[in-house]
Formats: structure tokens, sequence, C-alpha cells
């Protein structure tokens, strides 16, 4: 995993880059941390909707971050208008991808109260996966921490320490894809830092913490010590969770339920080919304060500048 998200799956600075490398006259960069914060929380809002797992999102925002880096990218950074049209595809694909359900392009559209077209979702579609090369399984923060867990003997944490463990990382991974500051930096290491705090909360004993440090620093070429490493922990250790006054057991219970809830989609996804169901029954109204919701995330609220069908 650590040599899959270092070649195809890395992403640099490229907000700080625009200036360097876009091509020609350069218009006002449109979009900037706190409106992809916003777009963030949004996805987050339909995954919630449509009981998608949490985790597509931080897939799909890989998507986009990657996307942007590209000559498309560049001019999409420009208009706002053809950036939500990429946010929303980038989750539109990453559902229909890593979910037992896709969601129709139609849908996409009517989100957009049909200020994208299916045939412009779609063909977005295809435009990021060729940008980013067709890396489509994103190695995700919360992936690297169920890794890590997984190579800790129960003899050094037990199950329940895990499970704890495991639901005090989700919230600060989730900050970690909302905040810009994080674009450039590795899934394993904001994994590696969140699990860490997520043990320090619990209160470990300090021999097994710093058996846990070594192991996990080792395998993730990670020093414990850099300056950038520490100011990570810093930063998220107050994210920890609003989970810290549950007991570990009722923590692992809620752990279980996660898991569960996930086996149970699996198996209805291999059982039936994916539909497109997701959200097609949804209440008109909570449909529209999604669309609500999407289009506040810039001060542009008309979608003059984007192509129509022709």
């Amino acid at each position: 995993m650590c040599h899959q998200e270092e070649h195809g799956y890395s992403c640099s600075d490229y907000l700080r880059q625009y200036n360097h490398v876009a091509p020609g006259p350069k218009k006002k960069i449109a979009v900037d941390g706190e409106v992809r914060a916003k777009l963030v929380e949004w996805c987050y809002s339909i995954v919630d909707f449509c009981k998608f797992n949490r985790e597509t999102v931080a897939i799909s925002i890989s998507y986009l971050d990657r996307f942007l880096l590209s000559e498309l990218g560049l001019v999409t950074l420009q208009e706002p208008t053809i950036y939500q049209l990429a946010a929303m595809t980038s989750l539109y694909t990453a559902i229909k991808i890593h979910e037992p359900e896709a969601m129709d392009p139609e849908l996409v559209s009517n989100l957009s109260h049909g200020a994208y077209t299916i045939e412009q979702v779609e063909a977005m579609e295809y435009a990021i996966l060729q940008a980013i090369d067709w890396r489509v399984n994103t190695p995700t923060a919360l992936a690297f921490v169920r890794h890590f867990l997984d190579l800790l003997p129960n003899k050094v944490l037990d199950k329940a320490t895990k499970a704890a463990a495991y639901d005090l990382a989700i919230n600060q991974t989730e900050v970690a894809v909302r905040e810009y500051k994080f674009v450039t930096v590795n899934a394993s290491a904001v994994a590696y830092v969140s699990l860490m705090n997520s043990l320090e909360s619990l209160c470990i004993d300090s021999k097994t913490y710093d058996y846990v440090c070594r192991v996990l620093s080792k395998v993730s070429n990670i020093d414990p010590g850099a300056k950038n490493v520490l100011e990570m922990h810093k930063y998220l250790y107050p994210h920890v969770s609003d989970h810290h006054h549950l007991s570990i057991e009722e923590m692992q219970r809620r752990a279980a339920n996660h898991r569960a809830a996930k086996a149970e989609a699996a198996v209805a996804g291999m059982k039936s080919p994916k539909t497109q169901t997701a959200v097609a029954a949804a209440p008109k109204k909570a449909l529209e304060q999604h669309r609500a919701a999407f289009f506040g995330l810039s001060p542009c609220s008309t979608f003059d500048s984007f192509p129509s069908r022709s």
C-alpha cells in the first residue's frame, strides 16, 4: 500500500502551483481551501443521505485533487461551475466503483437543477479518469489504519482496544480529507498520526505505546520526531472525536455494528448487479436541500459559463 500511494496516488499543492504552471493569460483562481472544505462537507452529506460508506468521499476527493493537477484541471480551477461539475462527477464515479449501488448520471444532472447534462457528466467522468490514469483504487487513511491494526498482535492490543482506536481515528482522517493543508500528505502518515493520537487518548501504557510507535513508524517509513509529523499530531489530536467519553466496550459495539453493516452491503452487492436506486425514491424536499447546499459552495450561482449541450 505504501508503494501504491507513492506511485500514482500522491498529490501536490495545486493551488500554490497554479500561478507557476498555468499556460497563457491567467484568470483569477476561483477555488480555495474554504470552497474545497465546503465541497467535502457536501459530499459527506450525500453519502450519509444515501447510506453509503463515508470512506468513499476520501476516494472521490483523491480523484478530484489529482485531476486538478492536469491541464484541464488548471482550467477547472478558474471556473467555479466546471469545478462543481468535476466534484459531483468524482463522487459519482467513486460511488459507482466502490459502492454496491451506483448513482444514475441523470441524478447528478438533477442535483444540479439541470445545469449539467448527462452528456457533460459522462464526458467529465472520462476526462477525470484519463487525467488520473485510471488509478481509482485510492489507498485511504482509514484503509491504512485497518492495515496497521491488523499488523499488531492481539497480545499487544486486544480487540476491544483496537476497535476503540479505530473508532477514534475515523474523525481525524475525515478532518484530513476536508483540510486542504493535508492534500500533499500521504494517507499512511495521516493514518499513523491518527492511530497514535487515538491510542494516546485511550491512555494505554507507555511501554505498549512506544512499541506500537516503533512498529508502525518502521512499516510506514515515518520519522515520529519529524517536525511535520509532530505538527500533524498537534493539529489532529483535538479532533480525536466526540466519542472520547464512551467506554471501550461501547466503542467496540459501535465498531462491530459498522463492520456488520458493511458486510451486509457487500453481500447485497454480490447477490445482484449494481443498481441505480440509491436516491431514486428520495423525497423531493431532501434532494432540494442538497441542491441548495451544493450551489452555496461558491459565489457563482449561474452556469452560463459552462458549455451547454449542442
